[in-house]
């Protein structure tokens, strides 16, 4: 290879390239992979991500290790789950070999009974593991275009359950998954309980080259300059070791050399600021100080990552705190985390994103700040001011450790760090004078992450049913106290409805979010105009309605309670009673019937199927004729239950599961072996 074509700028490098540097990352990557483990490598762009997944891919298959590497950005992010998931299988089939053996097409239809995560799953487990008896890599690269995925929590969690099936299928144990991408696992994962698969994971650090692993490079220069150990070492001093820059400015010396040999470092400085740093903006080609500059002026965190790096630009560095902005900051590669601190990532990227680039970015957002210095102070007034500030500090850590459980207080009380703070240096004082930075950051955390919008009292001794409207922009609540509230979103309340005791058990909107209906203990149900004047009320001679619900067209309503379940009008007129059941006990030789009590009752989307659940976890489905069309026992202490959108599955929840019930064509054999095999996946 000649010298003007041995460096490459962008892109992944061929396996065995002649400047492929090997860094710590590749033995641990490989040896975590032999071992079986579960690996991820989460890094900014142009750090050679791709080109360590193309050696690794390499050498594992150079030990008869099966790989095959999944590229997310080829399925995309504007899917539905079938094709997200059914775009995986196709990839996998062609990664392994196995399209000539495996009919996708077929192999997916015949399975249309299963969701499409449960159809990954059984391929997984009686394709890849039945037909590959070697140990198994899949790569997931470009991980960071899952983001966008709605559903994605359910595709990390199959991977935890793959990790998991190795106490019980050893099979499992030769199969492990290595993901690469631009994101933390807390961008990656939706859920804040989800059992996920990065605590049991092993995170590889890339970090940028350093000079005694970089002989390969020294190697290109060697008929280029008198000394190239030495360049080169100019070179990392400039760039860090980032890998896309150092691969750049080894491609540029070359270039050069054509005209002039470089002999000192004073030549690098002036290539640097000529061909890289001035006129950066139209002078970077292939893309990345663009790159950088987007990712940090597109953020929605923008002006928290723009504060911390400011600090950093005053101070040297700020200590690492792996915060969601700190982690932000270190995905766009401009800084790195060294020896718990983090620093600019190289002299490159200090001479471009500069102070003045930093202004130019808060001008542009308004964010912008007019620096003064504060007033010189007394020691009284020294002393006030170390107090305020280490308050300040207090309150800003207590906010942070209180999140997690309490957002609306974690939120008040990073609120009070921040008011504290902004006592001590009032509007004219920019970012580099505030004693601490910690409240602002505090602050600005919570409100990206917050997810808990209001917090009222509603009722004396708590709340018996609640229901938001469709609209989402009012809330009714029954009281135990016997009062039902209207509020709007903001929880300002609207109206009280006046109810005579016995207290209310369910409140529920019409499709239209103009009525509300009533039910409780004395077996009236009442309709209310939205706020709060009723205009019906009407005596279903039951005592005890545990649940009333509007049918879809606003039509009807549905009841159940003690002993029975009912279908009426909006006038009160009974149209269906679909079942009343009672259970006998013997008291001194007597037998007494005791109504079974129906919790729960629920409309399918199209208004032609019901399902009611009772104490015993009895479920019947109805239709509105009163026909029962199927009945099935759950598990005891079932408290809700509802229909799937298309009305062939009914969700029933109790404190300890969900348990999902196919109906229509499905036979009980085809049931209860879908339930074995969800059982066996994902129960552990």
């Amino acid at each position: 290879m000649s010298e003007k074509n041995y460096y490459k700028v962008g892109g992944s490098l061929e396996y065995q390239h002649p400047t492929y540097v090997v860094r710590n990352a590749d033995s641990d990557l490989y040896q975590g992979l032999l071992n079986g483990e579960f690996c991820y490598v989460l890094n900014s762009r142009q750090m050679g991500k791709s080109s360590l997944r193309v050696q690794m891919t390499k050498k594992l298959k150079a030990q008869g290790v099966k790989c095959a590497t999944i590229d997310m950005t080829r399925i995309g992010s504007h899917v539905t789950p079938e094709e997200w998931y059914g775009g995986l299988v196709s990839e996998l089939l062609r990664g392994f070999r196995l399209s000539r053996k495996i009919n996708f097409s077929n192999w997916w239809r015949d399975r249309e009974v299963l969701s499409p995560v449960q159809r990954l799953s059984e391929f997984i487990d009686d394709v890849l593991l039945i037909e590959l008896s070697e140990t198994i890599v899949i790569f997931i690269d470009e991980i960071d275009s899952i983001i966008k995925i709605p559903f994605r929590d359910d595709f990390f969690a199959l991977l935890r359950a793959c990790y998991n099936q190795r106490v019980d299928n050893s099979d499992y144990q030769r199969l492990t998954f290595c993901l690469l991408g631009v994101a933390t696992p807390s961008d990656l994962i939706a859920s804040r309980t989800l059992s996920t698969p990065f605590n049991i994971g092993t995170a590889i650090e890339l970090s940028g080259f350093n000079l005694d692993e970089v002989s390969p490079l020294v190697q290109g220069l060697e008929t280029i300059v008198s000394h190239p150990r030495q360049v080169i070492a100019e070179v990392l001093e400039w760039t860090g070791g980032q890998p896309f820059l150092t691969q750049k400015l080894c491609k540029l010396i070359v270039q050069e050399s054509e005209s002039h040999t470089l002999k000192s470092s004073n030549g690098i400085e002036a290539l640097v600021r000529e061909n890289i740093i001035e006129n950066w903006e139209t002078a970077d080609e292939p893309e990345h100080l663009r790159t950088i500059r987007d990712r940090i002026k597109w953020s929605q965190r923008q002006k928290p990552l723009l504060l911390i790096y400011q600090q950093i630009l005053h101070q040297g560095e700020v200590k690492a705190k792996d915060t969601p902005e700190q982690m932000e900051l270190r995905l766009s590669g401009l800084v790195v985390k060294q020896q718990g601190k983090l620093r600019v990532a190289n002299r490159i990227y200090q001479a471009v994103f500069n102070n003045n680039w930093v202004d130019e970015i808060l001008v542009e957002a308004n964010l912008h700040q007019k620096k003064t210095p504060l007033l010189t102070q007394s020691p009284i007034e020294i002393q006030r001011f170390n107090q305020i500030a280490a308050r300040a500090l207090q309150l800003a850590d207590r906010a942070l450790a209180l999140f997690a459980k309490q957002e609306i207080k974690a939120l008040l009380l990073a609120m009070k760090a921040g008011q504290a703070l902004y006592s001590l240096v009032q509007d004219n004082c920019c970012l580099e004078n505030y004693p601490t930075v910690r409240p602002v950051l505090a602050l600005q955390t919570i409100l990206d992450h917050i997810r808990e919008r209001n917090e009222f009292k509603a009722h004396q001794y708590g709340v018996n049913n609640i229901s938001f409207s469709s609209d989402g922009q009012n809330l009714v609540t029954a009281g135990l106290d016997g009062t039902v509230l209207l509020w709007n979103q903001s929880g300002q309340q609207i109206a009280q409805l006046e109810l005579p005791k016995p207290g209310v058990r369910s409140v529920t909107f019409s499709p239209d979010n103009q009525h509300i209906a009533t039910a409780g203990e004395d077996g009236k149900i009442r309709l209310w105009h939205l706020f709060g004047q009723q205009i019906a009320e009407f005596n279903t001679h039951q005592v005890g309605i545990s649940c009333v619900t509007f049918s879809p067209n606003g039509q009807y309503l549905a009841m159940a309670g003690d002993s029975f379940v009912m279908i009426c009008n909006l006038s009160g007129q009974l149209l269906v009673q679909l079942d009343r059941q009672f259970f006998n006990v013997s008291i001194t030789r007597t037998q007494i019937k005791l109504p079974v009590t129906w919790f729960n009752v629920s409309f399918s989307a199209n208004g032609q199927r019901i399902t009611a659940v009772n104490e015993n976890g009895m479920i019947k489905v109805w239709d509105l004729s009163g026909l029962q069309l199927d009945q099935w026992k759950g598990e005891t202490g079932i408290t809700s239950l509802n229909f799937s959108p298309d009305g062939q599955r009914v969700a029933t929840v109790n404190e300890n599961s969900i348990i999902n019930k196919l109906l229509g064509k499905l036979g009980l054999k085809k049931l209860l072996w879908i339930y074995l095999r969800f059982i066996k996946r994902y129960s552990k």
